[in-house]
């Protein structure tokens, strides 16, 4: 009986040695998986916050040639003969007058990185001033004139500009809901395209 007693006792050593030894192996396998996910997840995220960290600077640049638009279009002038306002842009050459939507041009040209709100509202003050491009003149006092005529108007779209710009701002940091945004938004554009020419 004693025999019998040392080979039962021999035997679960045996497998518990061996299932200690396969233990602490396979216990090393789960250890290194769990390792490579964690290296593939790190590298994911770090690849996405560079990414973004693109895309913010993309919208920044873009954004800087507004606050440049802004900061021109804030420049007023108090006429004391009639009491009426024009922005000062009307009070330069005629040369001057269109060199002073250079930054409006430059925004537009980066679409791709501003909110469609912002889009839409620059578009809206291109149109304001392709309006008064016919009307401009060599003569600064018939510019100032339509300047006076058209103050109001360029006063609300640049205060319409500056409002989305502060939004946008606030949420600049929201790349993903950004990016889902221009996909819907050109999404939306090439339906109604669609619809325009079918």
């Amino acid at each position: 009986m004693d025999t019998a007693i040392i080979i039962a006792d021999s035997f679960f050593t045996a497998i518990i040695s061996f299932l200690s030894g396969n233990i602490s192996f396979l216990g090393s396998i789960i250890v290194a998986l769990i390792a490579f996910w964690a290296g593939l997840k790190v590298q994911h995220n770090n690849y996405r916050d560079e990414y973004y960290k693109t895309v913010i600077q993309k919208r920044l640049e873009a954004y800087q040639f507004i606050e440049s638009l802004l900061g021109v279009m804030r420049m007023t002038v108090y006429d004391e003969t009639d009491h009426r306002q024009y922005h000062a842009i009307f009070d330069n050459s005629e040369e001057d007058f269109f060199k002073s939507r250079h930054n409006l041009y430059k925004a537009i040209a980066r679409c791709t990185w501003l909110s469609h709100e912002m889009l839409e509202a620059l578009s809206a003050l291109d149109e304001i001033f392709y309006e008064i491009d016919d009307k401009i003149e060599k003569d600064r006092d018939v510019n100032v004139e339509i300047g006076k005529q058209y103050f109001r108007e360029l006063v609300d779209a640049q205060r319409r500009i500056g409002d989305i710009l502060i939004k946008d701002t606030e949420r600049l940091h929201k790349v993903k809901s950004f990016l889902k945004s221009k996909r819907e938004s050109y999404q939306w554009q090439q339906t109604k395209r669609k619809s325009k020419n079918g």
